[in-house]
């Protein structure tokens, strides 16, 4: 634990500037469209980004089984999100 922790305060993530113009652009228009759900995507596709950076630049781009199992994790993710946003809520 303390390992990550040291990783976490050692490494830095460069974002393009266009990248988070296109993050805020994108979540102030879900605000304004009561998208939240579509929101909440756009946050998650964005950190999960930023993991990626984050993890690659840690451990290196040649480590397979990284990336087969943040993909795997990541795409789960979403698509168990999109089945939730798709998902009708029952009244009452």
């Amino acid at each position: 634990m303390n390992d990550f922790l040291q990783a976490l305060q050692e490494t830095s993530i460069r974002v393009s500037s266009m990248e988070v113009v296109l993050q805020l652009a994108l979540l102030a228009l879900a605000m304004v469209f009561r998208a939240f759900r579509i929101g909440m995507l756009a946050a998650y596709l964005f950190s999960l980004r930023w993991g990626w950076q984050f993890f690659e630049t840690r451990l290196g781009s040649d480590d397979l089984v990284f990336r087969y199992g943040y993909l795997l994790c990541g795409g789960t993710i979403l698509v168990l999100g999109i089945i939730g946003m798709l998902h009708q809520r029952g009244e009452g």
